[in-house]
Protein backbone atom coordinates (compact mmCIF):
# COMPACT_ATOMS: atom_id res chain seq x y z
CA UNK A 1 0.00 0.00 0.00
CA UNK A 2 1.74 3.22 -0.56
CA UNK A 3 2.12 5.85 1.60
CA UNK A 4 1.07 8.85 0.94
CA UNK A 5 1.77 12.47 3.10
CA UNK A 6 1.26 16.00 2.89
CA UNK A 7 2.81 18.50 4.95
CA UNK A 8 4.15 22.36 5.11
CA UNK A 9 7.85 22.48 5.41
CA UNK A 10 9.85 25.07 7.57
CA UNK A 11 13.08 25.41 6.12
CA UNK A 12 13.97 24.11 2.10
CA UNK A 13 16.86 21.99 2.00
CA UNK A 14 19.19 22.07 -1.15
CA UNK A 15 17.91 18.64 -2.06
CA UNK A 16 14.35 19.68 -1.48
CA UNK A 17 14.96 22.79 -3.94
CA UNK A 18 16.67 20.36 -6.90
CA UNK A 19 13.63 17.91 -6.33
CA UNK A 20 10.95 21.23 -7.15
CA UNK A 21 12.74 22.76 -9.67
CA UNK A 22 12.77 18.87 -11.09
CA UNK A 23 9.19 18.96 -11.00
CA UNK A 24 8.73 22.51 -11.86
CA UNK A 25 10.72 21.48 -15.36
CA UNK A 26 8.41 18.76 -16.08
CA UNK A 27 5.07 20.55 -15.99
CA UNK A 28 6.37 23.93 -17.10
CA UNK A 29 4.76 24.57 -20.83
CA UNK A 30 8.21 25.67 -21.11
CA UNK A 31 11.33 23.74 -21.81
CA UNK A 32 14.54 24.82 -20.53
CA UNK A 33 15.54 24.47 -24.22
CA UNK A 34 12.98 27.31 -25.09
CA UNK A 35 15.05 29.97 -24.06
CA UNK A 36 17.79 31.90 -25.47
CA UNK A 37 20.16 32.19 -22.82
CA UNK A 38 21.12 30.78 -19.77
CA UNK A 39 19.92 34.88 -18.61
CA UNK A 40 16.64 34.39 -19.56
CA UNK A 41 16.06 31.07 -18.74
CA UNK A 42 17.10 31.87 -15.04
CA UNK A 43 14.37 35.20 -15.23
CA UNK A 44 11.92 32.86 -15.52
CA UNK A 45 12.59 30.16 -12.84
CA UNK A 46 13.66 33.42 -10.86
CA UNK A 47 9.76 35.10 -11.49
CA UNK A 48 7.83 31.45 -11.17
CA UNK A 49 9.95 29.52 -8.77
CA UNK A 50 12.91 31.02 -6.95
CA UNK A 51 10.70 34.10 -5.90
CA UNK A 52 8.03 32.15 -4.28
CA UNK A 53 10.40 29.61 -2.77
CA UNK A 54 12.78 32.10 -0.92
CA UNK A 55 9.41 34.24 -0.06
CA UNK A 56 6.90 32.44 0.15
CA UNK A 57 5.42 28.93 1.65
CA UNK A 58 6.09 25.48 0.86
CA UNK A 59 3.45 22.33 1.09
CA UNK A 60 5.12 18.97 -0.28
CA UNK A 61 3.24 15.88 -1.15
CA UNK A 62 5.15 12.55 -0.74
CA UNK A 63 4.09 9.15 -2.16
CA UNK A 64 6.29 6.10 -0.68
CA UNK A 65 8.99 8.93 0.35
CA UNK A 66 9.13 10.82 -2.57
CA UNK A 67 8.34 14.43 -3.20
CA UNK A 68 5.72 13.91 -6.36
CA UNK A 69 4.31 17.51 -6.08
CA UNK A 70 4.25 21.13 -4.27
CA UNK A 71 1.91 24.18 -3.74
CA UNK A 72 3.97 27.55 -2.79
CA UNK A 73 2.10 30.03 -1.48
CA UNK A 74 3.12 34.04 -1.93
CA UNK A 75 1.50 36.11 0.61
CA UNK A 76 2.63 40.14 -0.67
CA UNK A 77 1.21 39.73 -4.58
CA UNK A 78 2.60 43.64 -4.70
CA UNK A 79 6.29 41.86 -4.30
CA UNK A 80 5.85 39.70 -6.96
CA UNK A 81 5.15 42.54 -9.74
CA UNK A 82 8.97 43.72 -8.80
CA UNK A 83 9.82 41.13 -11.07
CA UNK A 84 9.32 42.69 -15.05
CA UNK A 85 7.85 39.12 -16.00
CA UNK A 86 5.15 38.37 -13.26
CA UNK A 87 3.94 42.18 -13.75
CA UNK A 88 3.52 41.74 -17.72
CA UNK A 89 1.55 38.79 -16.48
CA UNK A 90 -0.55 40.18 -14.48
CA UNK A 91 -1.09 43.95 -15.19
CA UNK A 92 -4.59 43.11 -16.59
CA UNK A 93 -5.48 41.63 -13.02
CA UNK A 94 -4.77 44.75 -11.12
CA UNK A 95 -7.92 45.22 -9.46
CA UNK A 96 -8.61 41.48 -8.84
CA UNK A 97 -5.11 41.65 -7.08
CA UNK A 98 -6.55 43.75 -4.32
CA UNK A 99 -9.12 41.60 -3.49
CA UNK A 100 -6.72 38.20 -3.79
CA UNK A 101 -3.36 39.20 -2.50
CA UNK A 102 -1.78 35.76 -2.15
CA UNK A 103 -0.53 33.67 -5.29
CA UNK A 104 -0.54 30.22 -5.37
CA UNK A 105 1.53 28.08 -7.27
CA UNK A 106 0.81 24.41 -7.95
CA UNK A 107 2.76 21.36 -9.73
CA UNK A 108 2.45 17.73 -9.77
CA UNK A 109 4.29 15.43 -11.25
CA UNK A 110 2.72 13.93 -14.59
CA UNK A 111 3.31 10.15 -13.74
CA UNK A 112 0.79 11.17 -10.86
CA UNK A 113 -2.00 13.46 -12.17
CA UNK A 114 -5.29 12.55 -11.79
CA UNK A 115 -4.78 9.94 -8.87
CA UNK A 116 -6.13 12.62 -6.21
CA UNK A 117 -2.39 13.65 -5.05
CA UNK A 118 -3.13 17.55 -6.01
CA UNK A 119 -6.51 17.85 -4.62
CA UNK A 120 -5.37 16.90 -1.68
CA UNK A 121 -1.83 18.97 -1.52
CA UNK A 122 -4.27 21.71 -2.62
CA UNK A 123 -6.57 21.19 0.34
CA UNK A 124 -4.05 20.33 2.49
CA UNK A 125 -2.67 24.12 1.99
CA UNK A 126 -5.73 25.88 2.07
CA UNK A 127 -6.17 24.97 5.31
CA UNK A 128 -3.61 26.87 6.64
CA UNK A 129 -5.31 29.92 5.11
CA UNK A 130 -7.62 31.34 7.84
CA UNK A 131 -4.25 33.76 8.31
CA UNK A 132 -3.51 33.46 4.52
CA UNK A 133 -7.08 36.04 3.31
CA UNK A 134 -7.64 35.16 -0.40
CA UNK A 135 -5.80 32.85 -2.77
CA UNK A 136 -5.48 33.47 -6.54
CA UNK A 137 -3.97 31.67 -9.12
CA UNK A 138 -3.47 32.35 -13.05
CA UNK A 139 -3.46 29.73 -15.65
CA UNK A 140 -5.23 29.60 -19.33
CA UNK A 141 -8.76 29.61 -19.83
CA UNK A 142 -8.09 26.25 -21.79
CA UNK A 143 -6.25 24.37 -19.60
CA UNK A 144 -7.02 21.23 -18.84
CA UNK A 145 -6.79 22.26 -15.04
CA UNK A 146 -9.55 24.91 -14.80
CA UNK A 147 -12.11 22.18 -14.22
CA UNK A 148 -10.08 20.85 -11.51
CA UNK A 149 -9.67 24.22 -9.78
CA UNK A 150 -13.36 24.74 -9.75
CA UNK A 151 -14.12 22.06 -8.64
CA UNK A 152 -11.93 22.60 -5.21
CA UNK A 153 -13.95 26.04 -5.28
CA UNK A 154 -11.91 28.50 -7.46
CA UNK A 155 -14.29 30.96 -9.03
CA UNK A 156 -13.50 31.90 -12.27
CA UNK A 157 -13.01 35.97 -12.15
CA UNK A 158 -11.26 37.35 -14.91
CA UNK A 159 -9.77 36.25 -18.76
CA UNK A 160 -7.61 39.21 -19.94
CA UNK A 161 -6.47 39.35 -23.89
CA UNK A 162 -4.02 37.02 -23.67
CA UNK A 163 -7.07 34.33 -22.20
CA UNK A 164 -5.06 33.98 -19.31
CA UNK A 165 -7.62 33.20 -16.83
CA UNK A 166 -7.92 34.99 -13.11
CA UNK A 167 -9.33 32.11 -10.12
CA UNK A 168 -9.61 32.67 -6.75
CA UNK A 169 -10.94 30.99 -3.54
CA UNK A 170 -11.87 32.68 -0.29
CA UNK A 171 -14.53 30.38 1.25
Amino acid sequence: MEKFYCKKIKSLTPDFKKIIEGIFWVTSGKKESDFSSKESRDDFVNAYLNFYLDKGEVFISTLDGEIVGYILLHHNTSQLLTNPIIKNNYQAFNEELKSYPVSLHINISPNVQGKGVGSRLLKHALNFRSSLNKVHLITHHKARNVEFYSRLGFQKLKVDQNGLLFLGIDD
